[in-house]
């Protein structure tokens, strides 16, 4: 029979002074214990440099994703599939008997984690290329009023058809073929409820810039002229600008309160960006992988402790952080040990746990997160009286049910014969 009552310090020294003991229910879900939040001794396996920062930085990746991709899921739209792979992403983390902590990565481009290896290698392909230009200029190409989410698609093609355009009247009319990095992005503007897509572009030429720029609001009569930008950059870290993200998933309210967009705007770029280019060079090609492909498997971290062990890390989103658990056993008979819990009565399993990263969200990341939930699937009052107060009274019909249609992605996409969304 399994002894019972508290082990003994030499007893709890035997696992290393980097483990950590809680008790859980055997079976059960584990428990928030204090024991968790207690100081390391040793440091997780990752150690506390550029190593363990990454591993704190994938931990919160992953501790912001985790809800948000649930709540995108419970939108049922045809996204669905691909917003439940987010939640399971990096779920479990393998460290190799050699060090190598591996993953398996979804490659959705709403998952945070993803995202962070999209963007390295976004930037390893492009940095070097585009640093050798002579010259380079920032260009932000936007093309008047924003959209509502019905519009959002066809307003996505309409905007490679002029970029195209106006490239190749720049190398048929001008002799200057264009040499370029271009970047798609879209933000939501909650106060509008519309949506804003724009290009970044970096150009290696200034004249081309400038003429490229003119030849675009030739092309959008409704954009103003203030709202396009055009600006040298002179060192890498402005490059990385054009690097950021594709779309914001978190912004400020009036009462100045971070929180992520809500879940059905969300889903309406995602799906509205389905197979478009983020990132694409114009008259110029660069070697490596592309950054559309699937980001898969990778070993991207090495560890610096428990070498030699082939160790299995599961995700808690309880406590933010890759958990090992393993149940502690008598030193003399080798059984499980186990003791009364006081507060319940319940006998309990002793485990001894151990964190990969360390990480612990603070408390404006748990308020971030926990407003992924917080808005409906559906589009509010205001938002529907907004959009059609411009619509007169023999089209709000049919305005009406575009909105109630619009409401449901996949019903959306059946209305306008998307079932195969074209790449672009």
């Amino acid at each position: 029979m399994a002894r019972r009552g508290k082990p003994s310090e030499a007893e709890q020294g035997e696992r290393g002074d980097r483990r950590e003991v809680a008790l859980t229910h055997v079976g059960a879900r584990a428990r928030a214990l204090d024991t968790l939040a207690q100081p390391r001794i040793e440091g997780p396996p990752g150690g506390g440099g550029e190593v363990g920062q990454a591993l704190q930085k994938h931990a919160r990746a992953k501790f912001m994703s985790t809800p948000l991709a649930a709540a995108l899921a419970e939108l049922r739209t045809a996204l669905e599939k691909s917003y439940r792979n987010t939640v399971y992403c990096a779920s479990e983390r393998k460290q190799q008997t050699d060090g190598r902590i591996v993953s398996r990565w979804c490659g959705n481009r709403w998952c945070l984690g993803c995202n962070r290896i999209r963007t390295a290698r976004a930037i390893n392909r492009y940095e070097g290329p585009v640093m050798e230009w002579p010259d380079r200029w920032f260009v932000t190409l936007t093309t008047g009023p924003t959209v509502p989410g019905t519009e959002l698609r066809g307003r996505l093609v309409d905007m490679l058809a002029a970029f195209n355009r106006v490239k190749d009247n720049l190398r048929k009319n001008y002799g200057a073929p264009l040499v370029a990095l271009r970047k798609l992005e879209c933000t939501y503007r909650p106060e509008a409820y519309r949506y804003h897509p724009h290009y970044h572009v970096l150009v290696s030429d200034e004249t081309a810039a400038r003429e490229f720029l003119r030849l675009w609001l030739a092309q959008w009569p409704e954009a103003v002229a203030a709202a396009q930008d055009i600006r040298r950059v002179d060192d890498a870290r402005g490059l990385r600008e054009v690097f950021k993200y594709f779309t914001k998933l978190v912004t400020k309210g009036p009462d100045g309160r971070a929180s992520f967009v809500a879940p059905a705007q969300l889903d309406v770029i995602f799906e509205s960006m389905r197979r478009c280019r983020v990132y694409q060079p114009v008259g110029f090609k660069v070697a490596g992988t592309d950054e559309e492909d699937e980001v898969g498997k990778d070993g991207d971290v090495q560890a610096t402790s428990r070498l030699g062990e082939y160790v299995i890390w599961r995700w808690e989103q309880e406590h933010g952080d890759w958990m090992e658990r393993v149940t502690y056993r008598d030193p003399e008979t080798g059984e499980p040990r186990e003791w009364i819990d006081e507060a319940t009565g319940e006998v309990v399993e002793l485990q001894v746990v151990e964190r990969l990263s360390g990480y612990c969200p603070s408390k404006r990341v748990v308020k971030i997160a926990g407003t992924a939930g917080e808005l409906g699937d559906r589009l509010d009052q205001d938002e529907h009286e907004l959009i059609t107060a411009h619509v007169p009274d023999e089209k709000r019909e049919k305005m009406e049910r575009i909105l109630e249609d619009a409401r449901d992605a996949a019903a959306w996409q059946r209305r306008k014969g998307w079932r195969k969304v074209p790449k672009i």
